[in-house]
């Protein structure tokens, strides 16, 4: 199987591929705490302690030596990036070379490597929510059978309640004591760290809006209370009593889009850190999503410039059982959870697990 530049480069498609995955990446809600960078290796080494230190810097007389700086007790995470690919054949390769539409072979080419691109950005923003939920990540898909340990304090994965009444589609169960109590687990476990934002599902939404404390707390009186509030109001409860002061409806943004399947669970709940903070190193407020070097970009007959190794590689392939051209679209590529402990992942409905 030859790379084929007849129609488009690999340059060409590369480009496609990486433009469509930056645009599906830019919508999902996770990749804003774990946002992309590049990480021009085959492996992976982060930090994984509680918090990021910072170093306070002291005041030095004029003729005193700068004292060394220290970067605090590190827990160290290691491991190889693992792949990922995908490719599409080109069905229509005899009746438009035949008909010389040469210019449309292309085009076709350029959508294919668009279209593999979304779903390397897609699979990663599985990837990125399984991570926030479990603290773990478990990829056993094509060969590949790994489980990325990010090192979460395993009481910062709440089961579903055995009692019905303490779940979250029962009127009567407390979710503002819930997150208060939850708020102040990740205090403990992160060293200070105190999570503003909850991301949900529109069924666990739904849920809070009839729910009798978040309704009483919402109208101020526990008497003659309606069976549900707006968004709006459940905003306001959540923000006033219990710190939360941005609420993500996750499957809002994933309903744009046809996963194939679901991806943020309906009966979960993740708490998280805000999203800003110093960047460091192309990193957020958790960590980053790593893209490394992939095996087909370093090949020098491909075409792919040094400094743009690391991230997505497209190119179109000869086929020739049956005749035709493949488009590839690969990937080396990881979220990676720094601060761990910063999050909690709660199963708060009974529902079907993901799959």
């Amino acid at each position: 199987m030859g790379l084929n530049t007849d129609y488009k480069t690999a340059v060409e498609l590369t480009g496609a591929a990486q433009a469509a995955a930056e645009a599906l990446d830019a919508a999902m809600p996770m990749a804003e705490w774990l946002p992309t960078k590049q990480n021009p290796t085959l492996s992976y080494s982060f930090d994984a302690s509680a918090v990021k230190p910072v170093d306070v810097a002291g005041y030095r007389a004029f003729d005193t030596e700068a004292p060394y700086g220290q970067l605090g007790p590190t827990i160290t995470k290691e491991g190889k990036l693992p792949p990922i690919s995908r490719k599409l054949p080109v069905s229509e390769f005899t009746e438009l070379s035949f008909s010389n539409q040469l210019s449309a072979l292309g085009t076709k080419l350029e959508d294919y490597a668009a279209r593999l691109g979304a779903g390397v950005a897609a699979r990663l923003e599985l990837a990125r929510v399984e991570a926030l939920l479990t603290g773990k990540l478990v990829l056993a898909e094509n060969g590949i059978t790994a489980t990325i340990d990010y090192g979460r304090d395993p009481a910062l994965t709440i089961p579903l309640p055995g009692a019905a009444a303490a779940r979250w589609d029962s009127a009567d169960s407390t979710p503002v004591d819930d997150l208060i109590a939850w708020r102040e687990l990740v205090k403990v476990a992160s060293h200070g760290s105190l999570p503003s934002a909850l991301a949900v599902s529109n069924r666990v939404l739904s849920a809070l809006q009839a729910n009798k404390q978040v309704i009483a707390f919402a109208l101020g009186r526990s008497d003659k209370l309606p069976t549900r509030v707006s968004t709006e109001a459940v905003q306001q409860v959540l923000s006033g009593m219990a710190g939360i002061t941005r609420l993500v409806v996750a499957d809002d943004a994933y309903s744009v889009y046809d996963f194939g399947r679901p991806v943020f669970p309906d009966g979960q709940v993740v708490l998280l850190p805000p999203s800003g903070g110093l960047a460091i190193g192309g990193e957020g407020s958790l960590g980053s999503t790593d893209f490394g070097v992939t095996a087909e970009a370093i090949q020098p007959s491909y075409g792919i410039g040094e400094g743009e190794r690391a991230g997505i590689f497209s190119g179109a392939f000869d086929r020739h059982d049956p005749e035709g051209l493949d488009v590839l679209v690969s990937a080396v590529a990881l979220p990676l959870v720094q601060r761990a402990n910063a999050t909690l992942g709660a199963t708060v409905i009974a529902t079907a697990p993901l799959g």
